[in-house]
Formats: structure tokens, sequence, C-alpha cells
């Protein structure tokens, strides 16, 4: 019987998904969360800090404690920087990276108190390569990856830990948006000549969470995208 509890905020996602159903594999009890909530998942929107609150509340309600935490949410930004309005930043960044803070600030004190805890934040290989057109989302995944060696250093004198995943291009999500001629140049671009597909993101983030000695880092799952 499994002792372990994930809780993945952004279970409604490709990836956040597939996570959710590798964790199981590994013996993991799942909790969700999504924007609008429902039977299977709790509400919360991490742009509201209210919000953010009562859904760590009610899933600590329903267990008796919560081992790690993976942060999924992202939108991204579709312009280039000279037209982009610092509106659409803000919307960016207010689900990127605050939501994340919002979520960790959250669940910390829980984490302090047992002594224990683990922080996945979901990030990007657009953080350290950029990505035109996309430099909003690209520059708050960046900082999601500083927030997690922040949070790993501050706190890991409570054996709490913080890492991000890196993902390059995943068949599906953000490259549904791009024409089949883009898609092709991308394809080519990778040493493996291939997109990541989801299971393979969600293995590998499973794996890297059964570690205990991974912290403060940012792993990369690409196919060769940057090598």
């Amino acid at each position: 019987m499994t002792n372990k509890v994930l809780l993945v905020i952004g279970g409604s996602s490709g990836i956040g998904s597939a996570i959710m159903k590798e964790a199981q594999k590994n013996d993991y009890q799942v909790i969700a969360t999504s924007r609008q909530g429902g039977m299977d998942s709790i509400a919360m929107d991490v742009t509201d800090n209210a919000s953010v609150q009562n859904g760590i509340r009610t899933a600590l309600q329903r267990v008796d404690k919560i081992d790690a935490v993976l942060f999924a949410p992202a939108i991204t930004d579709k312009a280039l920087i000279h037209a982009a309005d610092i509106e659409e930043w803000q919307a960016v960044y207010d689900v990127n990276i605050l939501g994340a803070l919002r979520v960790t600030k959250a669940l910390l004190p829980h984490f302090m108190k047992k002594r224990y805890g683990a922080f996945v934040y979901l990030s990007s290989t657009a953080a350290i390569r950029g990505s035109v057109g996309a430099a909003a989302y690209a520059s708050s995944k960046a900082a999601l990856n500083s927030l997690a060696k922040g949070v790993s250093k501050e706190y890991g004198r409570f054996n709490i830990r913080a890492f991000t995943i890196m993902p390059g291009y995943v068949n599906g999500g953000m490259l549904k948006d791009m024409d089949e001629q883009r898609i092709q140049e991308i394809s080519k671009s990778i040493a493996l000549k291939r997109f990541a597909h989801v299971n393979e993101v969600a293995q590998f983030t499973v794996a890297s969470l059964n570690i205990p000695y991974i912290n403060g880092t940012s792993l990369s799952i690409d196919g060769g995208t940057d090598a």
C-alpha cells in the first residue's frame, strides 16, 4: 500500500496528466488540482492567493500529508518583444512564476513542520535557449529555474528539495499552434529527429523525484536539441 503523496498542480494538462499516471505506477497516491475543479480534482487558480491557500488546505484535509508537489501550469505569449503588451507579459508571469511562488509559500510551512518535502517545477529548455516570439514564456521559465535553486538553498536544512524538469519540444502541447513547416524545421534540429512523448517526460520526472539527492538543479530532456 502506498504511503507517498504527490500533489499535482495543473493535473488536467497533457504532461501533468501523464505524470499523475506514472506516479501512480510508482506507488504514489496522487491528488490533482485544476482551475475549475471537478470530481477528481481540487479547484485552484494559481493567480489567486486565496484560491491557492484554500486548495492546499483542502488537499491536506483529504490526506494526512503531502510529500511532493509538481507545478505544471503555464501559458505563453505570441509576440515579438517590441510589439508585446506589458499586460501580456504580466499575465504570463502571474501564472508561470508567481503561481509557482504562491504554491511554494503555501506548502513550505507543511514541509518545514514534517522536515521533508519536494518541489518539482515543470520548466522548459526555452529557459536556456530563449524563444522567438515567446520571450515572456522563456524568461518566466528561467525565473522558475532560479526559484528552485533559491528554495533548495534556503530550505535544504529542512530536508526540502526543489528542482525543475526542462522538456524540449513535446508532441501536442504548444506545438499544435505552429504551422507544419515550422514543425518540420524544429524536428530536423533535434538530434533524435523527433519530438518527445509525454510519457517519456513523465517517466523522467517521476524517476528524478525518486532520487533523494537531486536538488537545486534543472534537468533537461530534449532529445539532443541543444547538443
